[in-house]
């Protein structure tokens, strides 16, 4: 049985977003919190960690695209555009390609990314996030990810249980026995919340339905 955290990605990007405003305020010398989500926390921000760890990000970005008018032709920069692709509607598994293309590309090509648009438009202090995280190195952004990911999986999550039973991560997911399937979520969300995150479980099994 496979246990991975719904909207993982997003949520660590959200996390170290409000993590450098947290650093900020440490350096002006002001209160702050080890939580990610606290009383200081932007109102955008806060709503964007929100549909995070519910698992909704997705479907939010495709509901306000769609309303928008776009499809997915819309979303790829003309001059990135294959010759033979076709267009095709915007769904939640479009989304989240794209959106994992925006996180991790180069700033100019990020910009010209209408999916970045529309987050700058709902989310603008995770835009500038992106933005200001990339700037010097594109690459550094996917590295602190992966970074804080292994702290949390591996390091968090697998180190709790292995001495139990036995796991394999597989990056935001850990893979167990059914019957060990419910400690590995609880150990997920214990292992999140140490970090003032909450998150949405899902489970699949070896055929790759959903639980």
């Amino acid at each position: 049985m496979e246990t991975d955290v719904s909207n993982a990605q997003p949520l660590i990007v959200g996390f170290l977003a409000n993590a450098s405003r947290i650093g900020d305020r440490e350096r002006e010398g002001r209160d702050t919190t080890i939580c990610c989500i606290d009383h200081e926390t932007s109102a955008d921000l806060k709503k964007y960690l929100d549909l995070c760890s519910v698992g909704q990000i997705y479907e939010f970005l495709v509901d306000r695209c769609k309303s928008s008018g776009f499809t997915l032709w819309d979303m790829i920069p003309e001059n990135r555009r294959h010759q033979y692709a076709k267009n095709r509607p915007l769904d939640r598994t479009r989304i989240k390609h794209q959106f994992v293309v925006m996180m991790f590309a180069k700033n100019e090509l990020m910009r010209e990314m209408k999916l970045f648009d529309v987050v700058a438009e709902e989310f603008p202090t995770l835009a500038t996030f992106l933005v200001e995280s990339k700037r010097s190195d594109y690459k550094s952004l996917a590295t602190d990810c992966q970074r804080f990911e292994s702290t949390l999986m591996i390091d968090g999550v697998a180190g709790a249980l292995v001495k139990d039973f036995p796991v394999v991560t597989v990056h935001d997911s850990i893979i167990s026995t059914e019957k060990n399937a419910e400690r590995v979520a609880i150990a997920i969300r214990n292992q999140f919340a140490t970090h003032g995150l909450n998150v949405s479980i899902r489970r699949s099994d070896e055929q790759g339905s959903r639980k």
